[in-house]
C-alpha cells in the first residue's frame, strides 16, 4: 500500500471518529450560531463540484461531506487516480480550516464532555496545517483584520483567559494563527 493510500486512510478514520463525536457532543451546532456567519452558500459551492448537496448548515453534515470526501480520496488513490485524489484532499482541508476548525475548538470549550473532540480537531489540523504562524499577517487578511474578520466581530460565545489561546498556539502549530488571534481578542 502506498503512503498516499495510507494516509487518506488515517485522515478517513479520523474525520469518521469526528463525525461520530460531533453526533455525540454537539447535534445541534452551527457556525451561525457561534460567528454569526451563515455558511450555506459557501457549503454549497463546495459541495457542487462533487454533486453533494447538504441537507442543513449544522456542523455534523459539514463533517459528513469531510467523511465523503476523505473516502473518495481513498478510493482515488487505490485507483492511482491522483488528480481526483489531490482535489479531494485539497477540498476537505479547506472545509476543515474555512468552515470548522476556527468556531469547533472555540465552542468545545464552553461545552460539556467535549474534550475529546477538541483534541481531535486540534491533532488534524497539526497534520492539515490549515493556519500555521507565519513570519507575517500582510495579505493574509484585510488590514485591520484577523483570522475573526474586524475587531470588533466577536464569537457569540466565552473565550476565556488570553492564556488558554496562548497555550493552544503554543501547543499546535498547524492551527496556532487561529488561537493567537483568539489570545489577542481574549486579553482585549
Amino acid at each position: 500500500m502506498s503512503d498516499a493510500v495510507a494516509g487518506a486512510r488515517r485522515d478517513l478514520a479520523a474525520w469518521r471518529s469526528l463525525l461520530r463525536m460531533v453526533d455525540d457532543v454537539l447535534p445541534t451546532a452551527r457556525e451561525l450560531l457561534v460567528t454569526g456567519y451563515d455558511p450555506s452558500s459557501d457549503l454549497d459551492r463546495r459541495g457542487r463540484w462533487w454533486g453533494y448537496r447538504f441537507p442543513s448548515d449544522l456542523l455534523s453534515d459539514a463533517v459528513a461531506f469531510g467523511v465523503a470526501l476523505a473516502a473518495a480520496e481513498v478510493d482515488a488513490w487505490s485507483a492511482e487516480d491522483p488528480v481526483v485524489a489531490t482535489r479531494a484532499f485539497e477540498d476537505r482541508r479547506f472545509l476543515f480550516s474555512d468552515r470548522l476548525v476556527h468556531w469547533v475548538v472555540p465552542l468545545t470549550f464552553v461545552t460539556a464532555g467535549a474534550a475529546t473532540l477538541r483534541k481531535e480537531m486540534l491533532d488534524l489540523g497539526d497534520r492539515l496545517r490549515p493556519a500555521p504562524l507565519l513570519t507575517g499577517d500582510e495579505g493574509l487578511h484585510p488590514p485591520g483584520e484577523d483570522s475573526y474578520g474586524p475587531p470588533g466581530m466577536l464569537l457569540a460565545i466565552d473565550l476565556g483567559p488570553a492564556d488558554r489561546w496562548t497555550r493552544l498556539a503554543d501547543a499546535h502549530q498547524g492551527t496556532a494563527r487561529l488561537w493567537r488571534d483568539l489570545a489577542v481578542r481574549a486579553s482585549g
